[in-house]
């Protein structure tokens, strides 16, 4: 570690990246529990390595190495796992994690990708069951929400282009209709943002 004062942003900044590089390590021990095979070479293999070599930059005091994009990344990793660590109690956990490794998951490109459809599902899920521990993943619709006036269908959708809403849409309206009288669709406009791009605002209602 090194020696001498430190500002406390400089203090937060260390204990969110140790704490992001601790939940990299906890995504590698559910994929080996669950005998699921992470190849290095995909999107979610390759932001965990970053994160845990960011942490890694900070903590040996050789932050000049690594980019603003890679803090970027490494807090993306973050959010994956407030996503991915949930599926621990879930009994087919298997064919989740699998998809998450098939594909781009990079927050700053605009490839469509299975991998990010999957993890907008367990995304939304993860967000729901902290209100509503209930909720389930089952497909289809995406999720299932039972609730106590009957049990709601929700289908999770990412939009890659504004040119193909309806179709989207109307695919979408179809897997909740098969199996529920009522139900929602849950777009992510994620995609949407201009690719290799953040967005600055003044604040959260901007």
């Amino acid at each position: 570690m090194p020696s001498g004062s430190v500002s406390e942003t400089s203090n937060r900044k260390k204990t969110n990246l140790l704490h992001v590089k601790a939940r990299a390590k906890e995504i590698e021990d559910l994929f080996a529990t669950a005998g699921v095979t992470m190849s290095s070479t995909c999107g979610l293999a390759q932001l965990i390595g970053n994160a845990q070599t960011v942490a890694d930059r900070w903590f040996s005091n050789q932050t000049a190495e690594s980019s603003m994009i890679d803090v970027f990344y490494a807090l993306h990793l973050d959010r994956l796992a407030d996503a991915i660590l949930p599926l621990r109690d879930v009994p087919s956990r298997g064919k989740y994690l699998s998809a998450l490794t098939s594909g781009d998951l990079d927050c700053f490109s605009r490839q469509s990708s299975y991998a990010k459809n999957i993890f907008w599902e367990l995304e939304l899920w993860a967000i729901l069951r902290r209100t509503c521990p209930s909720a389930i993943l089952k497909d289809p619709p995406d999720i299932v929400l039972p609730l106590a006036e009957g049990t709601l269908g929700i289908a999770c959708k990412k939009i890659y282009s504004e040119n193909n809403v309806e179709k989207v849409l109307s695919e979408a309206v179809g897997q909740v209709e098969a199996d529920f009288s009522v139900g929602v669709v849950a777009l992510s406009l994620d995609e949407l943002v201009p690719p290799e791009t953040v967005l600055r605002v003044k604040n959260k209602t901007e």
